[in-house]
């Protein structure tokens, strides 16, 4: 999104609102329909401004996803307003682009909604707005070819839904394992914990000292045991 000297503003995908000078835009209730655009666009004025604001509608090349100069739509302009609704009419566009100028410096914090009529928001990573996104009621199937866009659509809104649970699902396995491997690690915790607690220092270290007593002697046994054989050796020499 770019202001009318050119100057990047804002992604849109990233952020569902910008402000330009001074003007606070909300796209998060922007969507649109491929083919006409029967119930319009309107455009919410929240507040009083003291210049005009200029909304028009375009259409976009599906292949490049920029706007087409041609195929421009209806256009609304309000001129110091205090607030109400304003519908920008029917359009024959395919992806909706919304132009909006505000001319001259605002005065005052006003807020703009712009939303396609009876649809449902929808926005892509890419920046644009998907064509097909319709909420249930406004999806066509008064003809076969209607009804076939409705059965894509709702099968791809299935697809994601079902991506999305898988991704849930595999996030909860990994927690599952991960509380079982704490569990099992706390256990050994406790028993090694009751093992210190519970052992009799009197009883282990007289076991202890009987232990290191029976070492002992064991290498002054085979210490002497080695001596018998250098004294017959001695004897033989």
């Amino acid at each position: 999104v770019t202001d009318a000297k050119g100057t990047t503003i804002g992604i849109y995908g990233e952020s569902e609102s910008f402000n330009i000078n001074g003007l606070t835009v909300d796209l998060s209730k922007i969507s649109a329909i491929e083919g006409t655009l029967t119930e319009g666009v309107t455009v919410d004025l929240v507040g009083s401004m003291e210049d005009s604001v200029t909304v028009q509608l375009f259409s976009v090349d599906d292949s490049t996803g920029d706007p087409v100069a041609t195929a421009v739509g209806d256009k609304v302009t309000v001129n110091q307003a205090k607030g109400g609704d304003y519908t920008i009419g029917n359009s024959e566009i395919g992806q909706l682009v919304v132009n909006f100028a505000v001319n001259g410096a605002q005065a005052g914090a006003t807020d703009i909604e712009i939303s396609t009529n009876k649809s449902s928001s929808a926005l892509t990573g890419n920046g644009q707005v998907l064509k097909d996104a319709v909420a249930a009621g406004g999806i066509d199937v008064s003809t076969q070819v209607a009804a076939d866009k409705a059965i894509t659509v709702i099968n791809d809104a299935l697809t994601k839904v079902s991506e999305e649970r898988s991704k849930l699902g595999a996030m909860q396995n990994r927690l599952d394992h991960t509380i079982n491997n704490l569990q099992a690690a706390a256990e050994n915790l406790t028993s090694a914990r009751s093992t210190i607690k519970d052992v009799d220092m009197a009883a282990e270290m007289s076991e202890f000292t009987k232990n290191q007593i029976l070492s002992q002697a064991g290498v002054a046994m085979l210490a002497q045991a080695n001596q018998v054989p250098q004294a017959v050796l001695k004897l033989l020499g």
